[in-house]
């Protein structure tokens, strides 16, 4: 069985299925198997086989949910794979964290209420700043190396 009879037998399960959740996870499922041809990734025996084995013969939603979360999973861990933006979104939100707290810690030293407040709004940005510029930078990365999945969100 290659990619393409998995795409027709995912296909074949839409019409076969009244539940509307469902046919949303497998069209789903057949974008992202769609988009790992498209990036001529369907060479690679080892990732072939893991889309075999997590897709072939789903039949019903929450068996398909949790197959996707686990090729998802693997998808990264093993392959290197990311959605769009997530680089950006890790930094982001490390970025604000981390600045909070740096800002209300270098801000006490000039009164507590307001450098508390100030330390914080400024920390924040920077924080926001800083994670925003490292993560556009690794997400451009995985992009030329061609690791990032549109429909793996």
């Amino acid at each position: 069985m290659n990619l393409e009879e998995l795409v027709a037998e995912l296909e074949s399960s839409i019409s076969g299925t009244s539940n509307e959740k469902y046919q949303k996870k497998l069209k789903k499922s057949i974008s992202l198997v769609r988009e790992i041809q498209e990036k001529g990734l369907d060479k690679d025996e080892r990732l072939t086989s893991m889309l075999m084995e997590m897709l072939s013969g789903v039949s019903s939603e929450k068996q398909l949910a949790e197959k996707l979360k686990t090729l998802k999973k693997l998808l990264m861990r093993d392959f290197g794979f990311v959605p769009p933006m997530y680089y950006t979104t890790l930094g982001l939100g490390i970025g604000v964290a981390m600045g909070a707290s740096l800002g209300t810690s270098f801000g006490i030293p000039f009164g507590v209420p307001n450098g508390i407040v100030f330390g914080m709004m400024i920390g924040s940005g920077v924080g926001i700043t800083g994670g925003v510029v490292v993560g556009q930078f690794l997400d451009g990365k995985k992009k030329s190396s061609n690791l990032t999945l549109q429909h793996m969100s």
